[in-house]
C-alpha cells in the first residue's frame, strides 16, 4: 500500500495487503492513517477518515485472536500458561496448509502446552486428559529425558518434542497421520525435512483407503494421497 497526501489531495494506491501478522498489518494501516491525517485538512479530512477506517477493518478481516489462560497440568496438579481461543473465521479454511489437509489452531504454536518444569506438552485439547498408564510411563520417562535448562523454545523445537512426548502415550494411527501432516506443512520450506513426514503419512493414508471410507473421509483420503503422491514422485 502506498499512500501521498499534496495539496489537500489524497492519492492512494493499493495493491496486496501489508505481509506478516495481523499487528503488522494494523501498524502500517495506522502508520498511513497518522500520515494522512497530518498532511490533509479541510472538506478531505472526512474522507480520510473514512478510508483510514476502511483500511483498517481490512488488516483485521483474517485474524484469529487468543487471549492468556490456564491449564491443568495432569502430572503434577499444578497450573500452567495456556492460550485459549477467542476469535477466527472460515478463512482458516483458505490458508496454505489446506494442501496439508491440517487447519488453524492445529498449526499455530498457541495450540501447544508446555510445562517447562517438568517437559510435559501436547495440544490443548487433549492436554489435560491422561490415562493412568500414560502418567505412569510419561512421569518416569520425562524424568530421564527432559532438562528444563534446554526447554524447546521456537515452534520446531516445541513440534519434535512433542512428536517425543506424544510416542509415550497411546495415540492411534489417525493422530499421527494428522501428526505428520502437520509436520510436512510445518517444514514445507525445508523440502528434504518435509517429505520424511509425506512419507510417513502416506502408508498411514493408504491404510485408511484399504477401510474404504465413504463421503468426505473418502474425499479427503483420496486427496492427500494425490497430493503427497504429487511430492514424492509415485504414483498410486
Amino acid at each position: 500500500m502506498f499512500a501521498t497526501a499534496q495539496a489537500g489531495q489524497v492519492y492512494v494506491t493499493l495493491t496486496t495487503r501489508p505481509p506478516g501478522p495481523l499487528l503488522n498489518r494494523i501498524a502500517c494501516g495506522v502508520a498511513c492513517g497518522i500520515l494522512l491525517c497530518c498532511r490533509v485538512k479541510g472538506r478531505h479530512m472526512k474522507h480520510v477518515c473514512v478510508f483510514v477506517a476502511a483500511m483498517l477493518f481490512v488488516a483485521a478481516a483474517d485474524a484469529t485472536t487468543w487471549a492468556d489462560s490456564e491449564m491443568t497440568d495432569p502430572l503434577t496438579g499444578k497450573k500452567v500458561p495456556s492460550k485459549e481461543i477467542m476469535s477466527y473465521g472460515g478463512y482458516i479454511y483458505n490458508w496454505p496448509s489446506k494442501y496439508d489437509l491440517v487447519f488453524w489452531p492445529l498449526t499455530d504454536e498457541n495450540w501447544i502446552c508446555l510445562n517447562p518444569e517438568n517437559g510435559y506438552a501436547a495440544f490443548n485439547d487433549d492436554f489435560e486428559e491422561l490415562s493412568k498408564q500414560e502418567k505412569e510411563t510419561l512421569k518416569s520417562w520425562l524424568v530421564a529425558n527432559y532438562n528444563p535448562s534446554e526447554a524447546p523454545k521456537s515452534y520446531e523445537q516445541k513440534l519434535d518434542w512433542l512428536e517425543r512426548v506424544y510416542r509415550q502415550r497411546k495415540k492411534d494411527d489417525a493422530f499421527w497421520c494428522t501428526f505428520y501432516r502437520l509436520m510436512a506443512y510445518t517444514h514445507r520450506e525445508h523440502r528434504e525435512k518435509s517429505l520424511v513426514y509425506v512419507k510417513k503419512a502416506i502408508p498411514l493414508l493408504e491404510a485408511q483407503l484399504k477401510k474404504n471410507p465413504k463421503d468426505i473421509d473418502r474425499i479427503e483420503v483420496l486427496f492427500s494421497l494425490g497430493e503427497y503422491y504429487r511430492r514424492t514422485g509415485e504414483t498410486a
